[in-house]
């Protein structure tokens, strides 16, 4: 089935259930609603649901512009350096987490053109425009879904590489991202991400409010590494840029 296909059902091989698929994307969290529904949102958390942002994401008013701020970088220098942290690994199974608009998803599409990718975001919106953008570059073979982090529609142990960039400073429970994304990953296999850091200037401030009203959770290099090894994702390495923190760690040997 296509992304341009009208709404379906599909039923889970793994959990048994009925799945919608609108648009072509199946929704493996139906039970958590739209983000512009749900309890407690913060004003980031509705934007990614709006059409009007998912349009504009990409383009230089908004996700390049911010790089630009934000880490002193351009947004394909981002992509590229957090790419080499998988360089000459084997990998048949990915997933662009918190996808977006799928432009990591793309790049890890051209970059491994034999392995299988996944995107997932809670976003519809996101999601939308981001298989019209695979498609426009015939990378139809990414498979979009609706997903929450907090239950990937994965086997235990079944990916070689997750990919997180600049979703997981807007999660209020990063220990539940970790206790997922670790269940998911094979042993040796790897987590990469670009995430927003504790600053030393004068958004503090504002950082710590929003770590306070959940809206966020924003750490230091070392609080990261050490929350990444409470959940046996381990050897971290990093490069920081401004206020952007580009990594890596891997899931333990068992």
């Amino acid at each position: 089935m296509s992304a341009r296909d009208s709404d379906a059902t599909a039923l889970c091989n793994a959990c048994g259930e009925t799945l919608a698929i609108r648009d072509g994307i199946p929704d493996f969290a139906a039970a958590v609603g739209t983000l512009s529904t749900r309890p407690n949102r913060s004003p980031s958390q509705w934007l990614m649901e709006t059409r009007g942002f998912a349009a504009i994401y990409e383009t230089p008013i908004w996700r390049p512009l911010l790089v630009r701020l934000g880490a002193g970088i351009t947004m394909q220098r981002e992509i590229d350096e957090v790419l080499a942290f998988a360089s000459g690994r084997r990998v048949e199974a990915a997933l662009d987490l918190g996808c977006g608009t799928g432009q990591y998803a793309r790049a890890m599409a051209s970059l491994l053109p034999d392995a299988t990718i996944w995107a997932a975001d809670l976003s519809r919106a996101m999601l939308r425009k981001g298989s019209r953008l695979a498609e426009a570059q015939r990378l139809e073979r990414i498979r979009f879904y609706r997903g929450d982090l907090h239950a990937l529609p994965h086997a235990d142990a079944s990916l070689d590489w997750i990919n997180c960039s600049g979703t997981l400073h807007l999660l209020p429970d990063l220990a539940a991202a970790w206790r997922e994304i670790s269940r998911v990953l094979r042993p040796g296999g790897i987590l990469t991400g670009m995430i927003v850091v504790m600053t030393t200037g004068p958004l503090r401030h504002l950082q710590r409010r929003a770590n306070q009203r959940r809206h966020a959770t924003f750490l230091d290099r070392e609080s990261l590494r050490d929350s990444l090894e409470a959940f046996g994702l381990s050897r971290f390495e990093s490069t920081a840029y401004g206020g952007a923190l580009l990594f890596r760690c891997e899931r333990a040997e068992a």
